[in-house]
């Protein structure tokens, strides 16, 4: 019984999503397919490379310009597959007492991607110092989310030896 509840909220979930832009594939039979879709990316990540090699050889500007622009289209892709997700989480953690909790961690987690993708640009552009105060700088904007979950877990811990 547990299994068909499962595949049914995964039917459920593939019904939700079919409304992003062909996000998944063969929801009726509870296949979640995305090899087409990630074959795309990695065949204009390859085209990417080629080019920014190529014009490495003619005008290094260019190919700094071809190497980000490749690198926002990617995360945009990226994006688009994982707004769907989200709103599914969203949705099974909003009836309960952990929606707080999940928007920070959803925070934490978006704040590390845009943080990796400056601090990859950075590099890829050969600023190995900026980039690691890049991160630096993340580090600490995730510290200071952190904390009032990190204080209310010490609060528990010290109603629990009360």
């Amino acid at each position: 019984m547990a299994v068909r509840a499962e595949t049914l909220n995964l039917r459920w979930f593939c019904g939700r999503a079919m409304r992003a832009p062909t996000f998944f594939a063969e929801c009726e039979t509870g296949i979640v397919r995305m090899e087409s879709e990630i074959l795309k990316i990695i065949g204009a990540a390859v085209l990417v490379t080629v080019l920014a090699f190529i014009f490495k050889e003619l005008k290094k500007e260019y190919a700094s310009v071809i190497i980000i622009a490749g690198g926002i289209f990617i995360t945009l892709w990226a994006l688009g597959q994982v707004f769907p997700v989200i709103n599914y989480l969203r949705e099974l953690t909003g009836s309960g007492g952990i929606a707080e909790y999940f928007n920070i961690i959803l925070k934490v987690l978006g704040i590390s991607f845009l943080v990796q993708i400056g601090a990859d640009i950075c590099r890829d552009l050969g600023e190995e110092s900026i980039a690691s105060k890049v991160e630096f700088a993340g580090k600490a904007v995730i510290l200071a989310l952190v904390l009032p979950v990190l204080k209310s877990v010490i609060d528990m811990g010290f109603s629990l030896l009360r």
